[in-house]
Parts: structure tokens; sequence; C-alpha cells
């Protein structure tokens, strides 16, 4: 329960800092676009419609108008984007991992390379069918 508290705690700071974020990233975009009352409008529409495109379009900003080093304006503006692209990376290569782990162990790879099953290769297993025994039959057991 602590740690729950604690993240309690930290919340409001973090909402503060995604609004700072929210505002510099409306602010990138508005200079972009010139500066301008139209600038602004359609920086406020596409902040509000669009934050993966405002997203791209304030590290632009940052980097054309604002003279931002580019390792800066992608750390503060497009973290989301990186933090999902990042995920989906680690997914697909640890279920890609994953996979080729269970093939090479159930023999299905050998050295690197996919193997054919054969049908000689399969197993079956034998079994027997036992009919339901009467109730009095299993009552006197």
């Amino acid at each position: 329960m602590p740690s729950t508290f604690n993240f309690i705690k930290l919340t409001p700071f973090l909402v503060l800092g995604q609004l700072v974020i929210g505002l510099m990233s409306f602010l990138a975009t508005a200079a972009l676009f010139g500066g301008g009352v139209f600038a602004t409008i359609c920086a406020f529409i596409i902040t509000v419609m669009a934050p993966h495109i405002v997203a791209l379009t304030a590290v632009i900003g940052a980097i054309q108008v604002w003279d931002w080093p580019w390792i800066l304006a992608i750390i503060i503006f497009m973290w989301p984007v990186v933090l999902f692209v990042l995920s989906i990376l680690g997914i697909v290569a640890g279920t890609t991992g994953l996979s080729a782990y269970a093939a090479w162990r159930s023999g299905k790879m050998k050295n690197g390379f996919w193997q054919e099953t054969k049908s000689s290769d399969i197993l079956e297993g034998e079994y027997t069918i036992i009919r339901d025994q009467d109730e009095d039959a299993i009552g006197k057991d």
C-alpha cells in the first residue's frame, strides 16, 4: 500500500508537468506556423485534435524556431511516442525470441533453421475409453 500512496502524492506534479509540456507544444507549433492569430488558432486546433501530430510539429518548431538541440526536443515532446515504439519493438522481439526458443526446445529448429515435422516423428498416445459403470457398482466399492 505505501507505493500507491506515494504515487498519489506524486500525481499532481505529473499532471502539472504534462500541462507545461502541452503548453510548450502549443507554443512551438504556433511559432512554427508563423506566430500570428491564424497560426495560433491552427496550433490550438491541432493540439486538441491530434496530439501526436502536434508532438512532431513541436519538435520541428523547437529545432527550427527556438534553436533547440534535436535530442532535447525529442526527449521533451516525443517521449510518449518513443516509449510506445520501444514497447512495441520489445513485445515483437520478446514474442519472436520466445517462439524461436520454444521451437528450439521442441526440436522443430536445428542449427537455426526450421525443420519439417514428418508423420513418423509424431507420437500418438494409446488410450482406452472406460464406459460409465452402474451407480450401484460404484457405491459397492
